[in-house]
């Protein structure tokens, strides 16, 4: 394995096209070690190495006898933690860095929302496989009615669950357990939301935010779109207030440095912080925060500073593309999407299409831009019809 000069990328995912890209455009050889190929990084130019990166101390092994110029996360929260236990290497924006401690924590989602967002305490309760759950989960529900199930080490929303106490919450709750490794939920009172949720990248230096650039989800249920994140060139209601609660929040966590990706919501008034990764956001995200903005985080990521383009900011709506019935791609499914500015699609044809089942199943992202706010209103209320959106 020689690989001088090379950077290696820890994990592979195909929602983080916009990295595979990038990698391409700018001529850069790499490896990528993970469990499973990844058809943006192979296309790309990379060379995988099969590892399953919670084997820790074998993925480490591999990243210090290749001899790498720089190792990098692919973006995931476990790739993140694996490069901080890195953090001797050479790395090119070692201030991005964050001790592994931190990963540990925020990976386990039952500690969030308890020890770092004192305004909005929640109660919570944790339950395990091996423990009496179902009589605890019953006393829960009958003292705070509907409530969301899930996994304190899953992603991409896999195992999250709404119970009540009026339906059979048992094998609901049953479904979840099987989504996570550790055999633990972690339930929640239902919040439930003004208006839409909240989504955005940014950094933070010194424990101060640097950069944050929020949109909002929307959630269809036909097509191949059943979700979308939208982001207007200017900055959303509420911003300043989402930084203020944000900053508290990190700085309870003591994150000094880092890049994050965040989930909020509003409910009476008041904000919510659902989650922050520490790591940029997949699904093209990045892309689509760099049509709004004219600012691409991954130069942050690779070059260390934020370059300044001459761009003109633009509202952008980033569809994510997923099949209900799965089977096999083919490239006709597309075919009636016309006047986006980009399409990544992840697939090629007689590729295997999996069935959505949560985010993490997108097979490819529309990318629109509008300098014309009201086409970006009318696009977001005709949703999978897009065929004549831009025009």
């Amino acid at each position: 394995m020689s690989s001088q000069n090379k950077i290696c990328l820890l994990g592979s995912s195909i929602s983080q096209y916009p990295l595979a890209k990038f990698l391409k455009l700018r001529k850069i050889t790499f490896d990528y070690i993970s469990s499973y190929p990844s058809h943006p990084f192979d296309r790309a130019g990379g060379t995988f190495i099969k590892c399953d990166l919670k084997n820790t101390e074998k993925a480490i092994r591999f990243c210090r006898s290749g001899g790498y110029e720089r190792v990098l996360s692919m973006g995931s929260d476990i790739c993140c933690r694996l490069l901080s236990l890195l953090s001797d290497k050479k790395i090119i924006s070692e201030k991005f860095i964050v001790p592994v401690e931190l990963y540990d924590t925020f990976f386990d989602k039952k500690t969030f929302q308890s020890d770092f967002d004192h305004s909005n305490p929640i109660k919570n309760l944790i339950i395990s496989l091996n423990g009496p759950w179902p009589e605890e989960l019953q006393n829960f529900l009958n003292t705070n009615g509907n409530c969301i199930v899930k996994p304190v080490d899953a992603y991409a929303s896999k195992g999250v669950s709404s119970i009540s106490s009026n339906e059979d919450f048992i094998s609901i709750t049953r479904k979840s357990f099987q989504k996570s490794p550790s055999k633990t939920l972690l339930v929640q009172k239902t919040i439930v939301k003004d208006g839409l949720q909240i989504c955005g990248d940014g950094y933070i230096e010194n424990s101060k935010i640097k950069f944050l650039k929020l949109g909002f989800n929307k959630s269809y249920n036909s097509g191949f779109i059943p979700l979308l994140e939208a982001f207007p060139s200017f900055e959303i209601e509420c911003t300043e207030d989402i930084k203020i609660e944000l900053t508290s929040v990190i700085k309870n966590a003591g994150i000094k440095n880092s890049f994050f990706n965040v989930d909020i919501i509003i409910s009476d008034g008041k904000i919510h912080v659902l989650e922050i990764a520490l790591r940029l956001g997949g699904n093209c995200i990045s892309d689509a925060i760099f049509y709004s903005t004219g600012k691409n985080l991954l130069d942050i990521y690779f070059c260390g500073h934020l370059k300044k383009i001459a761009h003109t900011p633009m509202h952008c709506i980033n569809f994510m593309l997923h099949s209900k019935k799965g089977g096999f791609f083919d490239k006709k499914m597309i075919s009636q999407f016309s006047g986006f500015k980009e399409l990544n699609c992840f697939l090629q044809n007689s590729d295997i299409l999996e069935p959505v089942m949560n985010n993490s199943k997108t097979f490819g992202n529309l990318v629109y831009v509008f300098s014309n706010y009201k086409k970006f209103s009318d696009a977001l209320e005709i949703g999978t019809e897009l065929g004549n959106i831009n025009k």
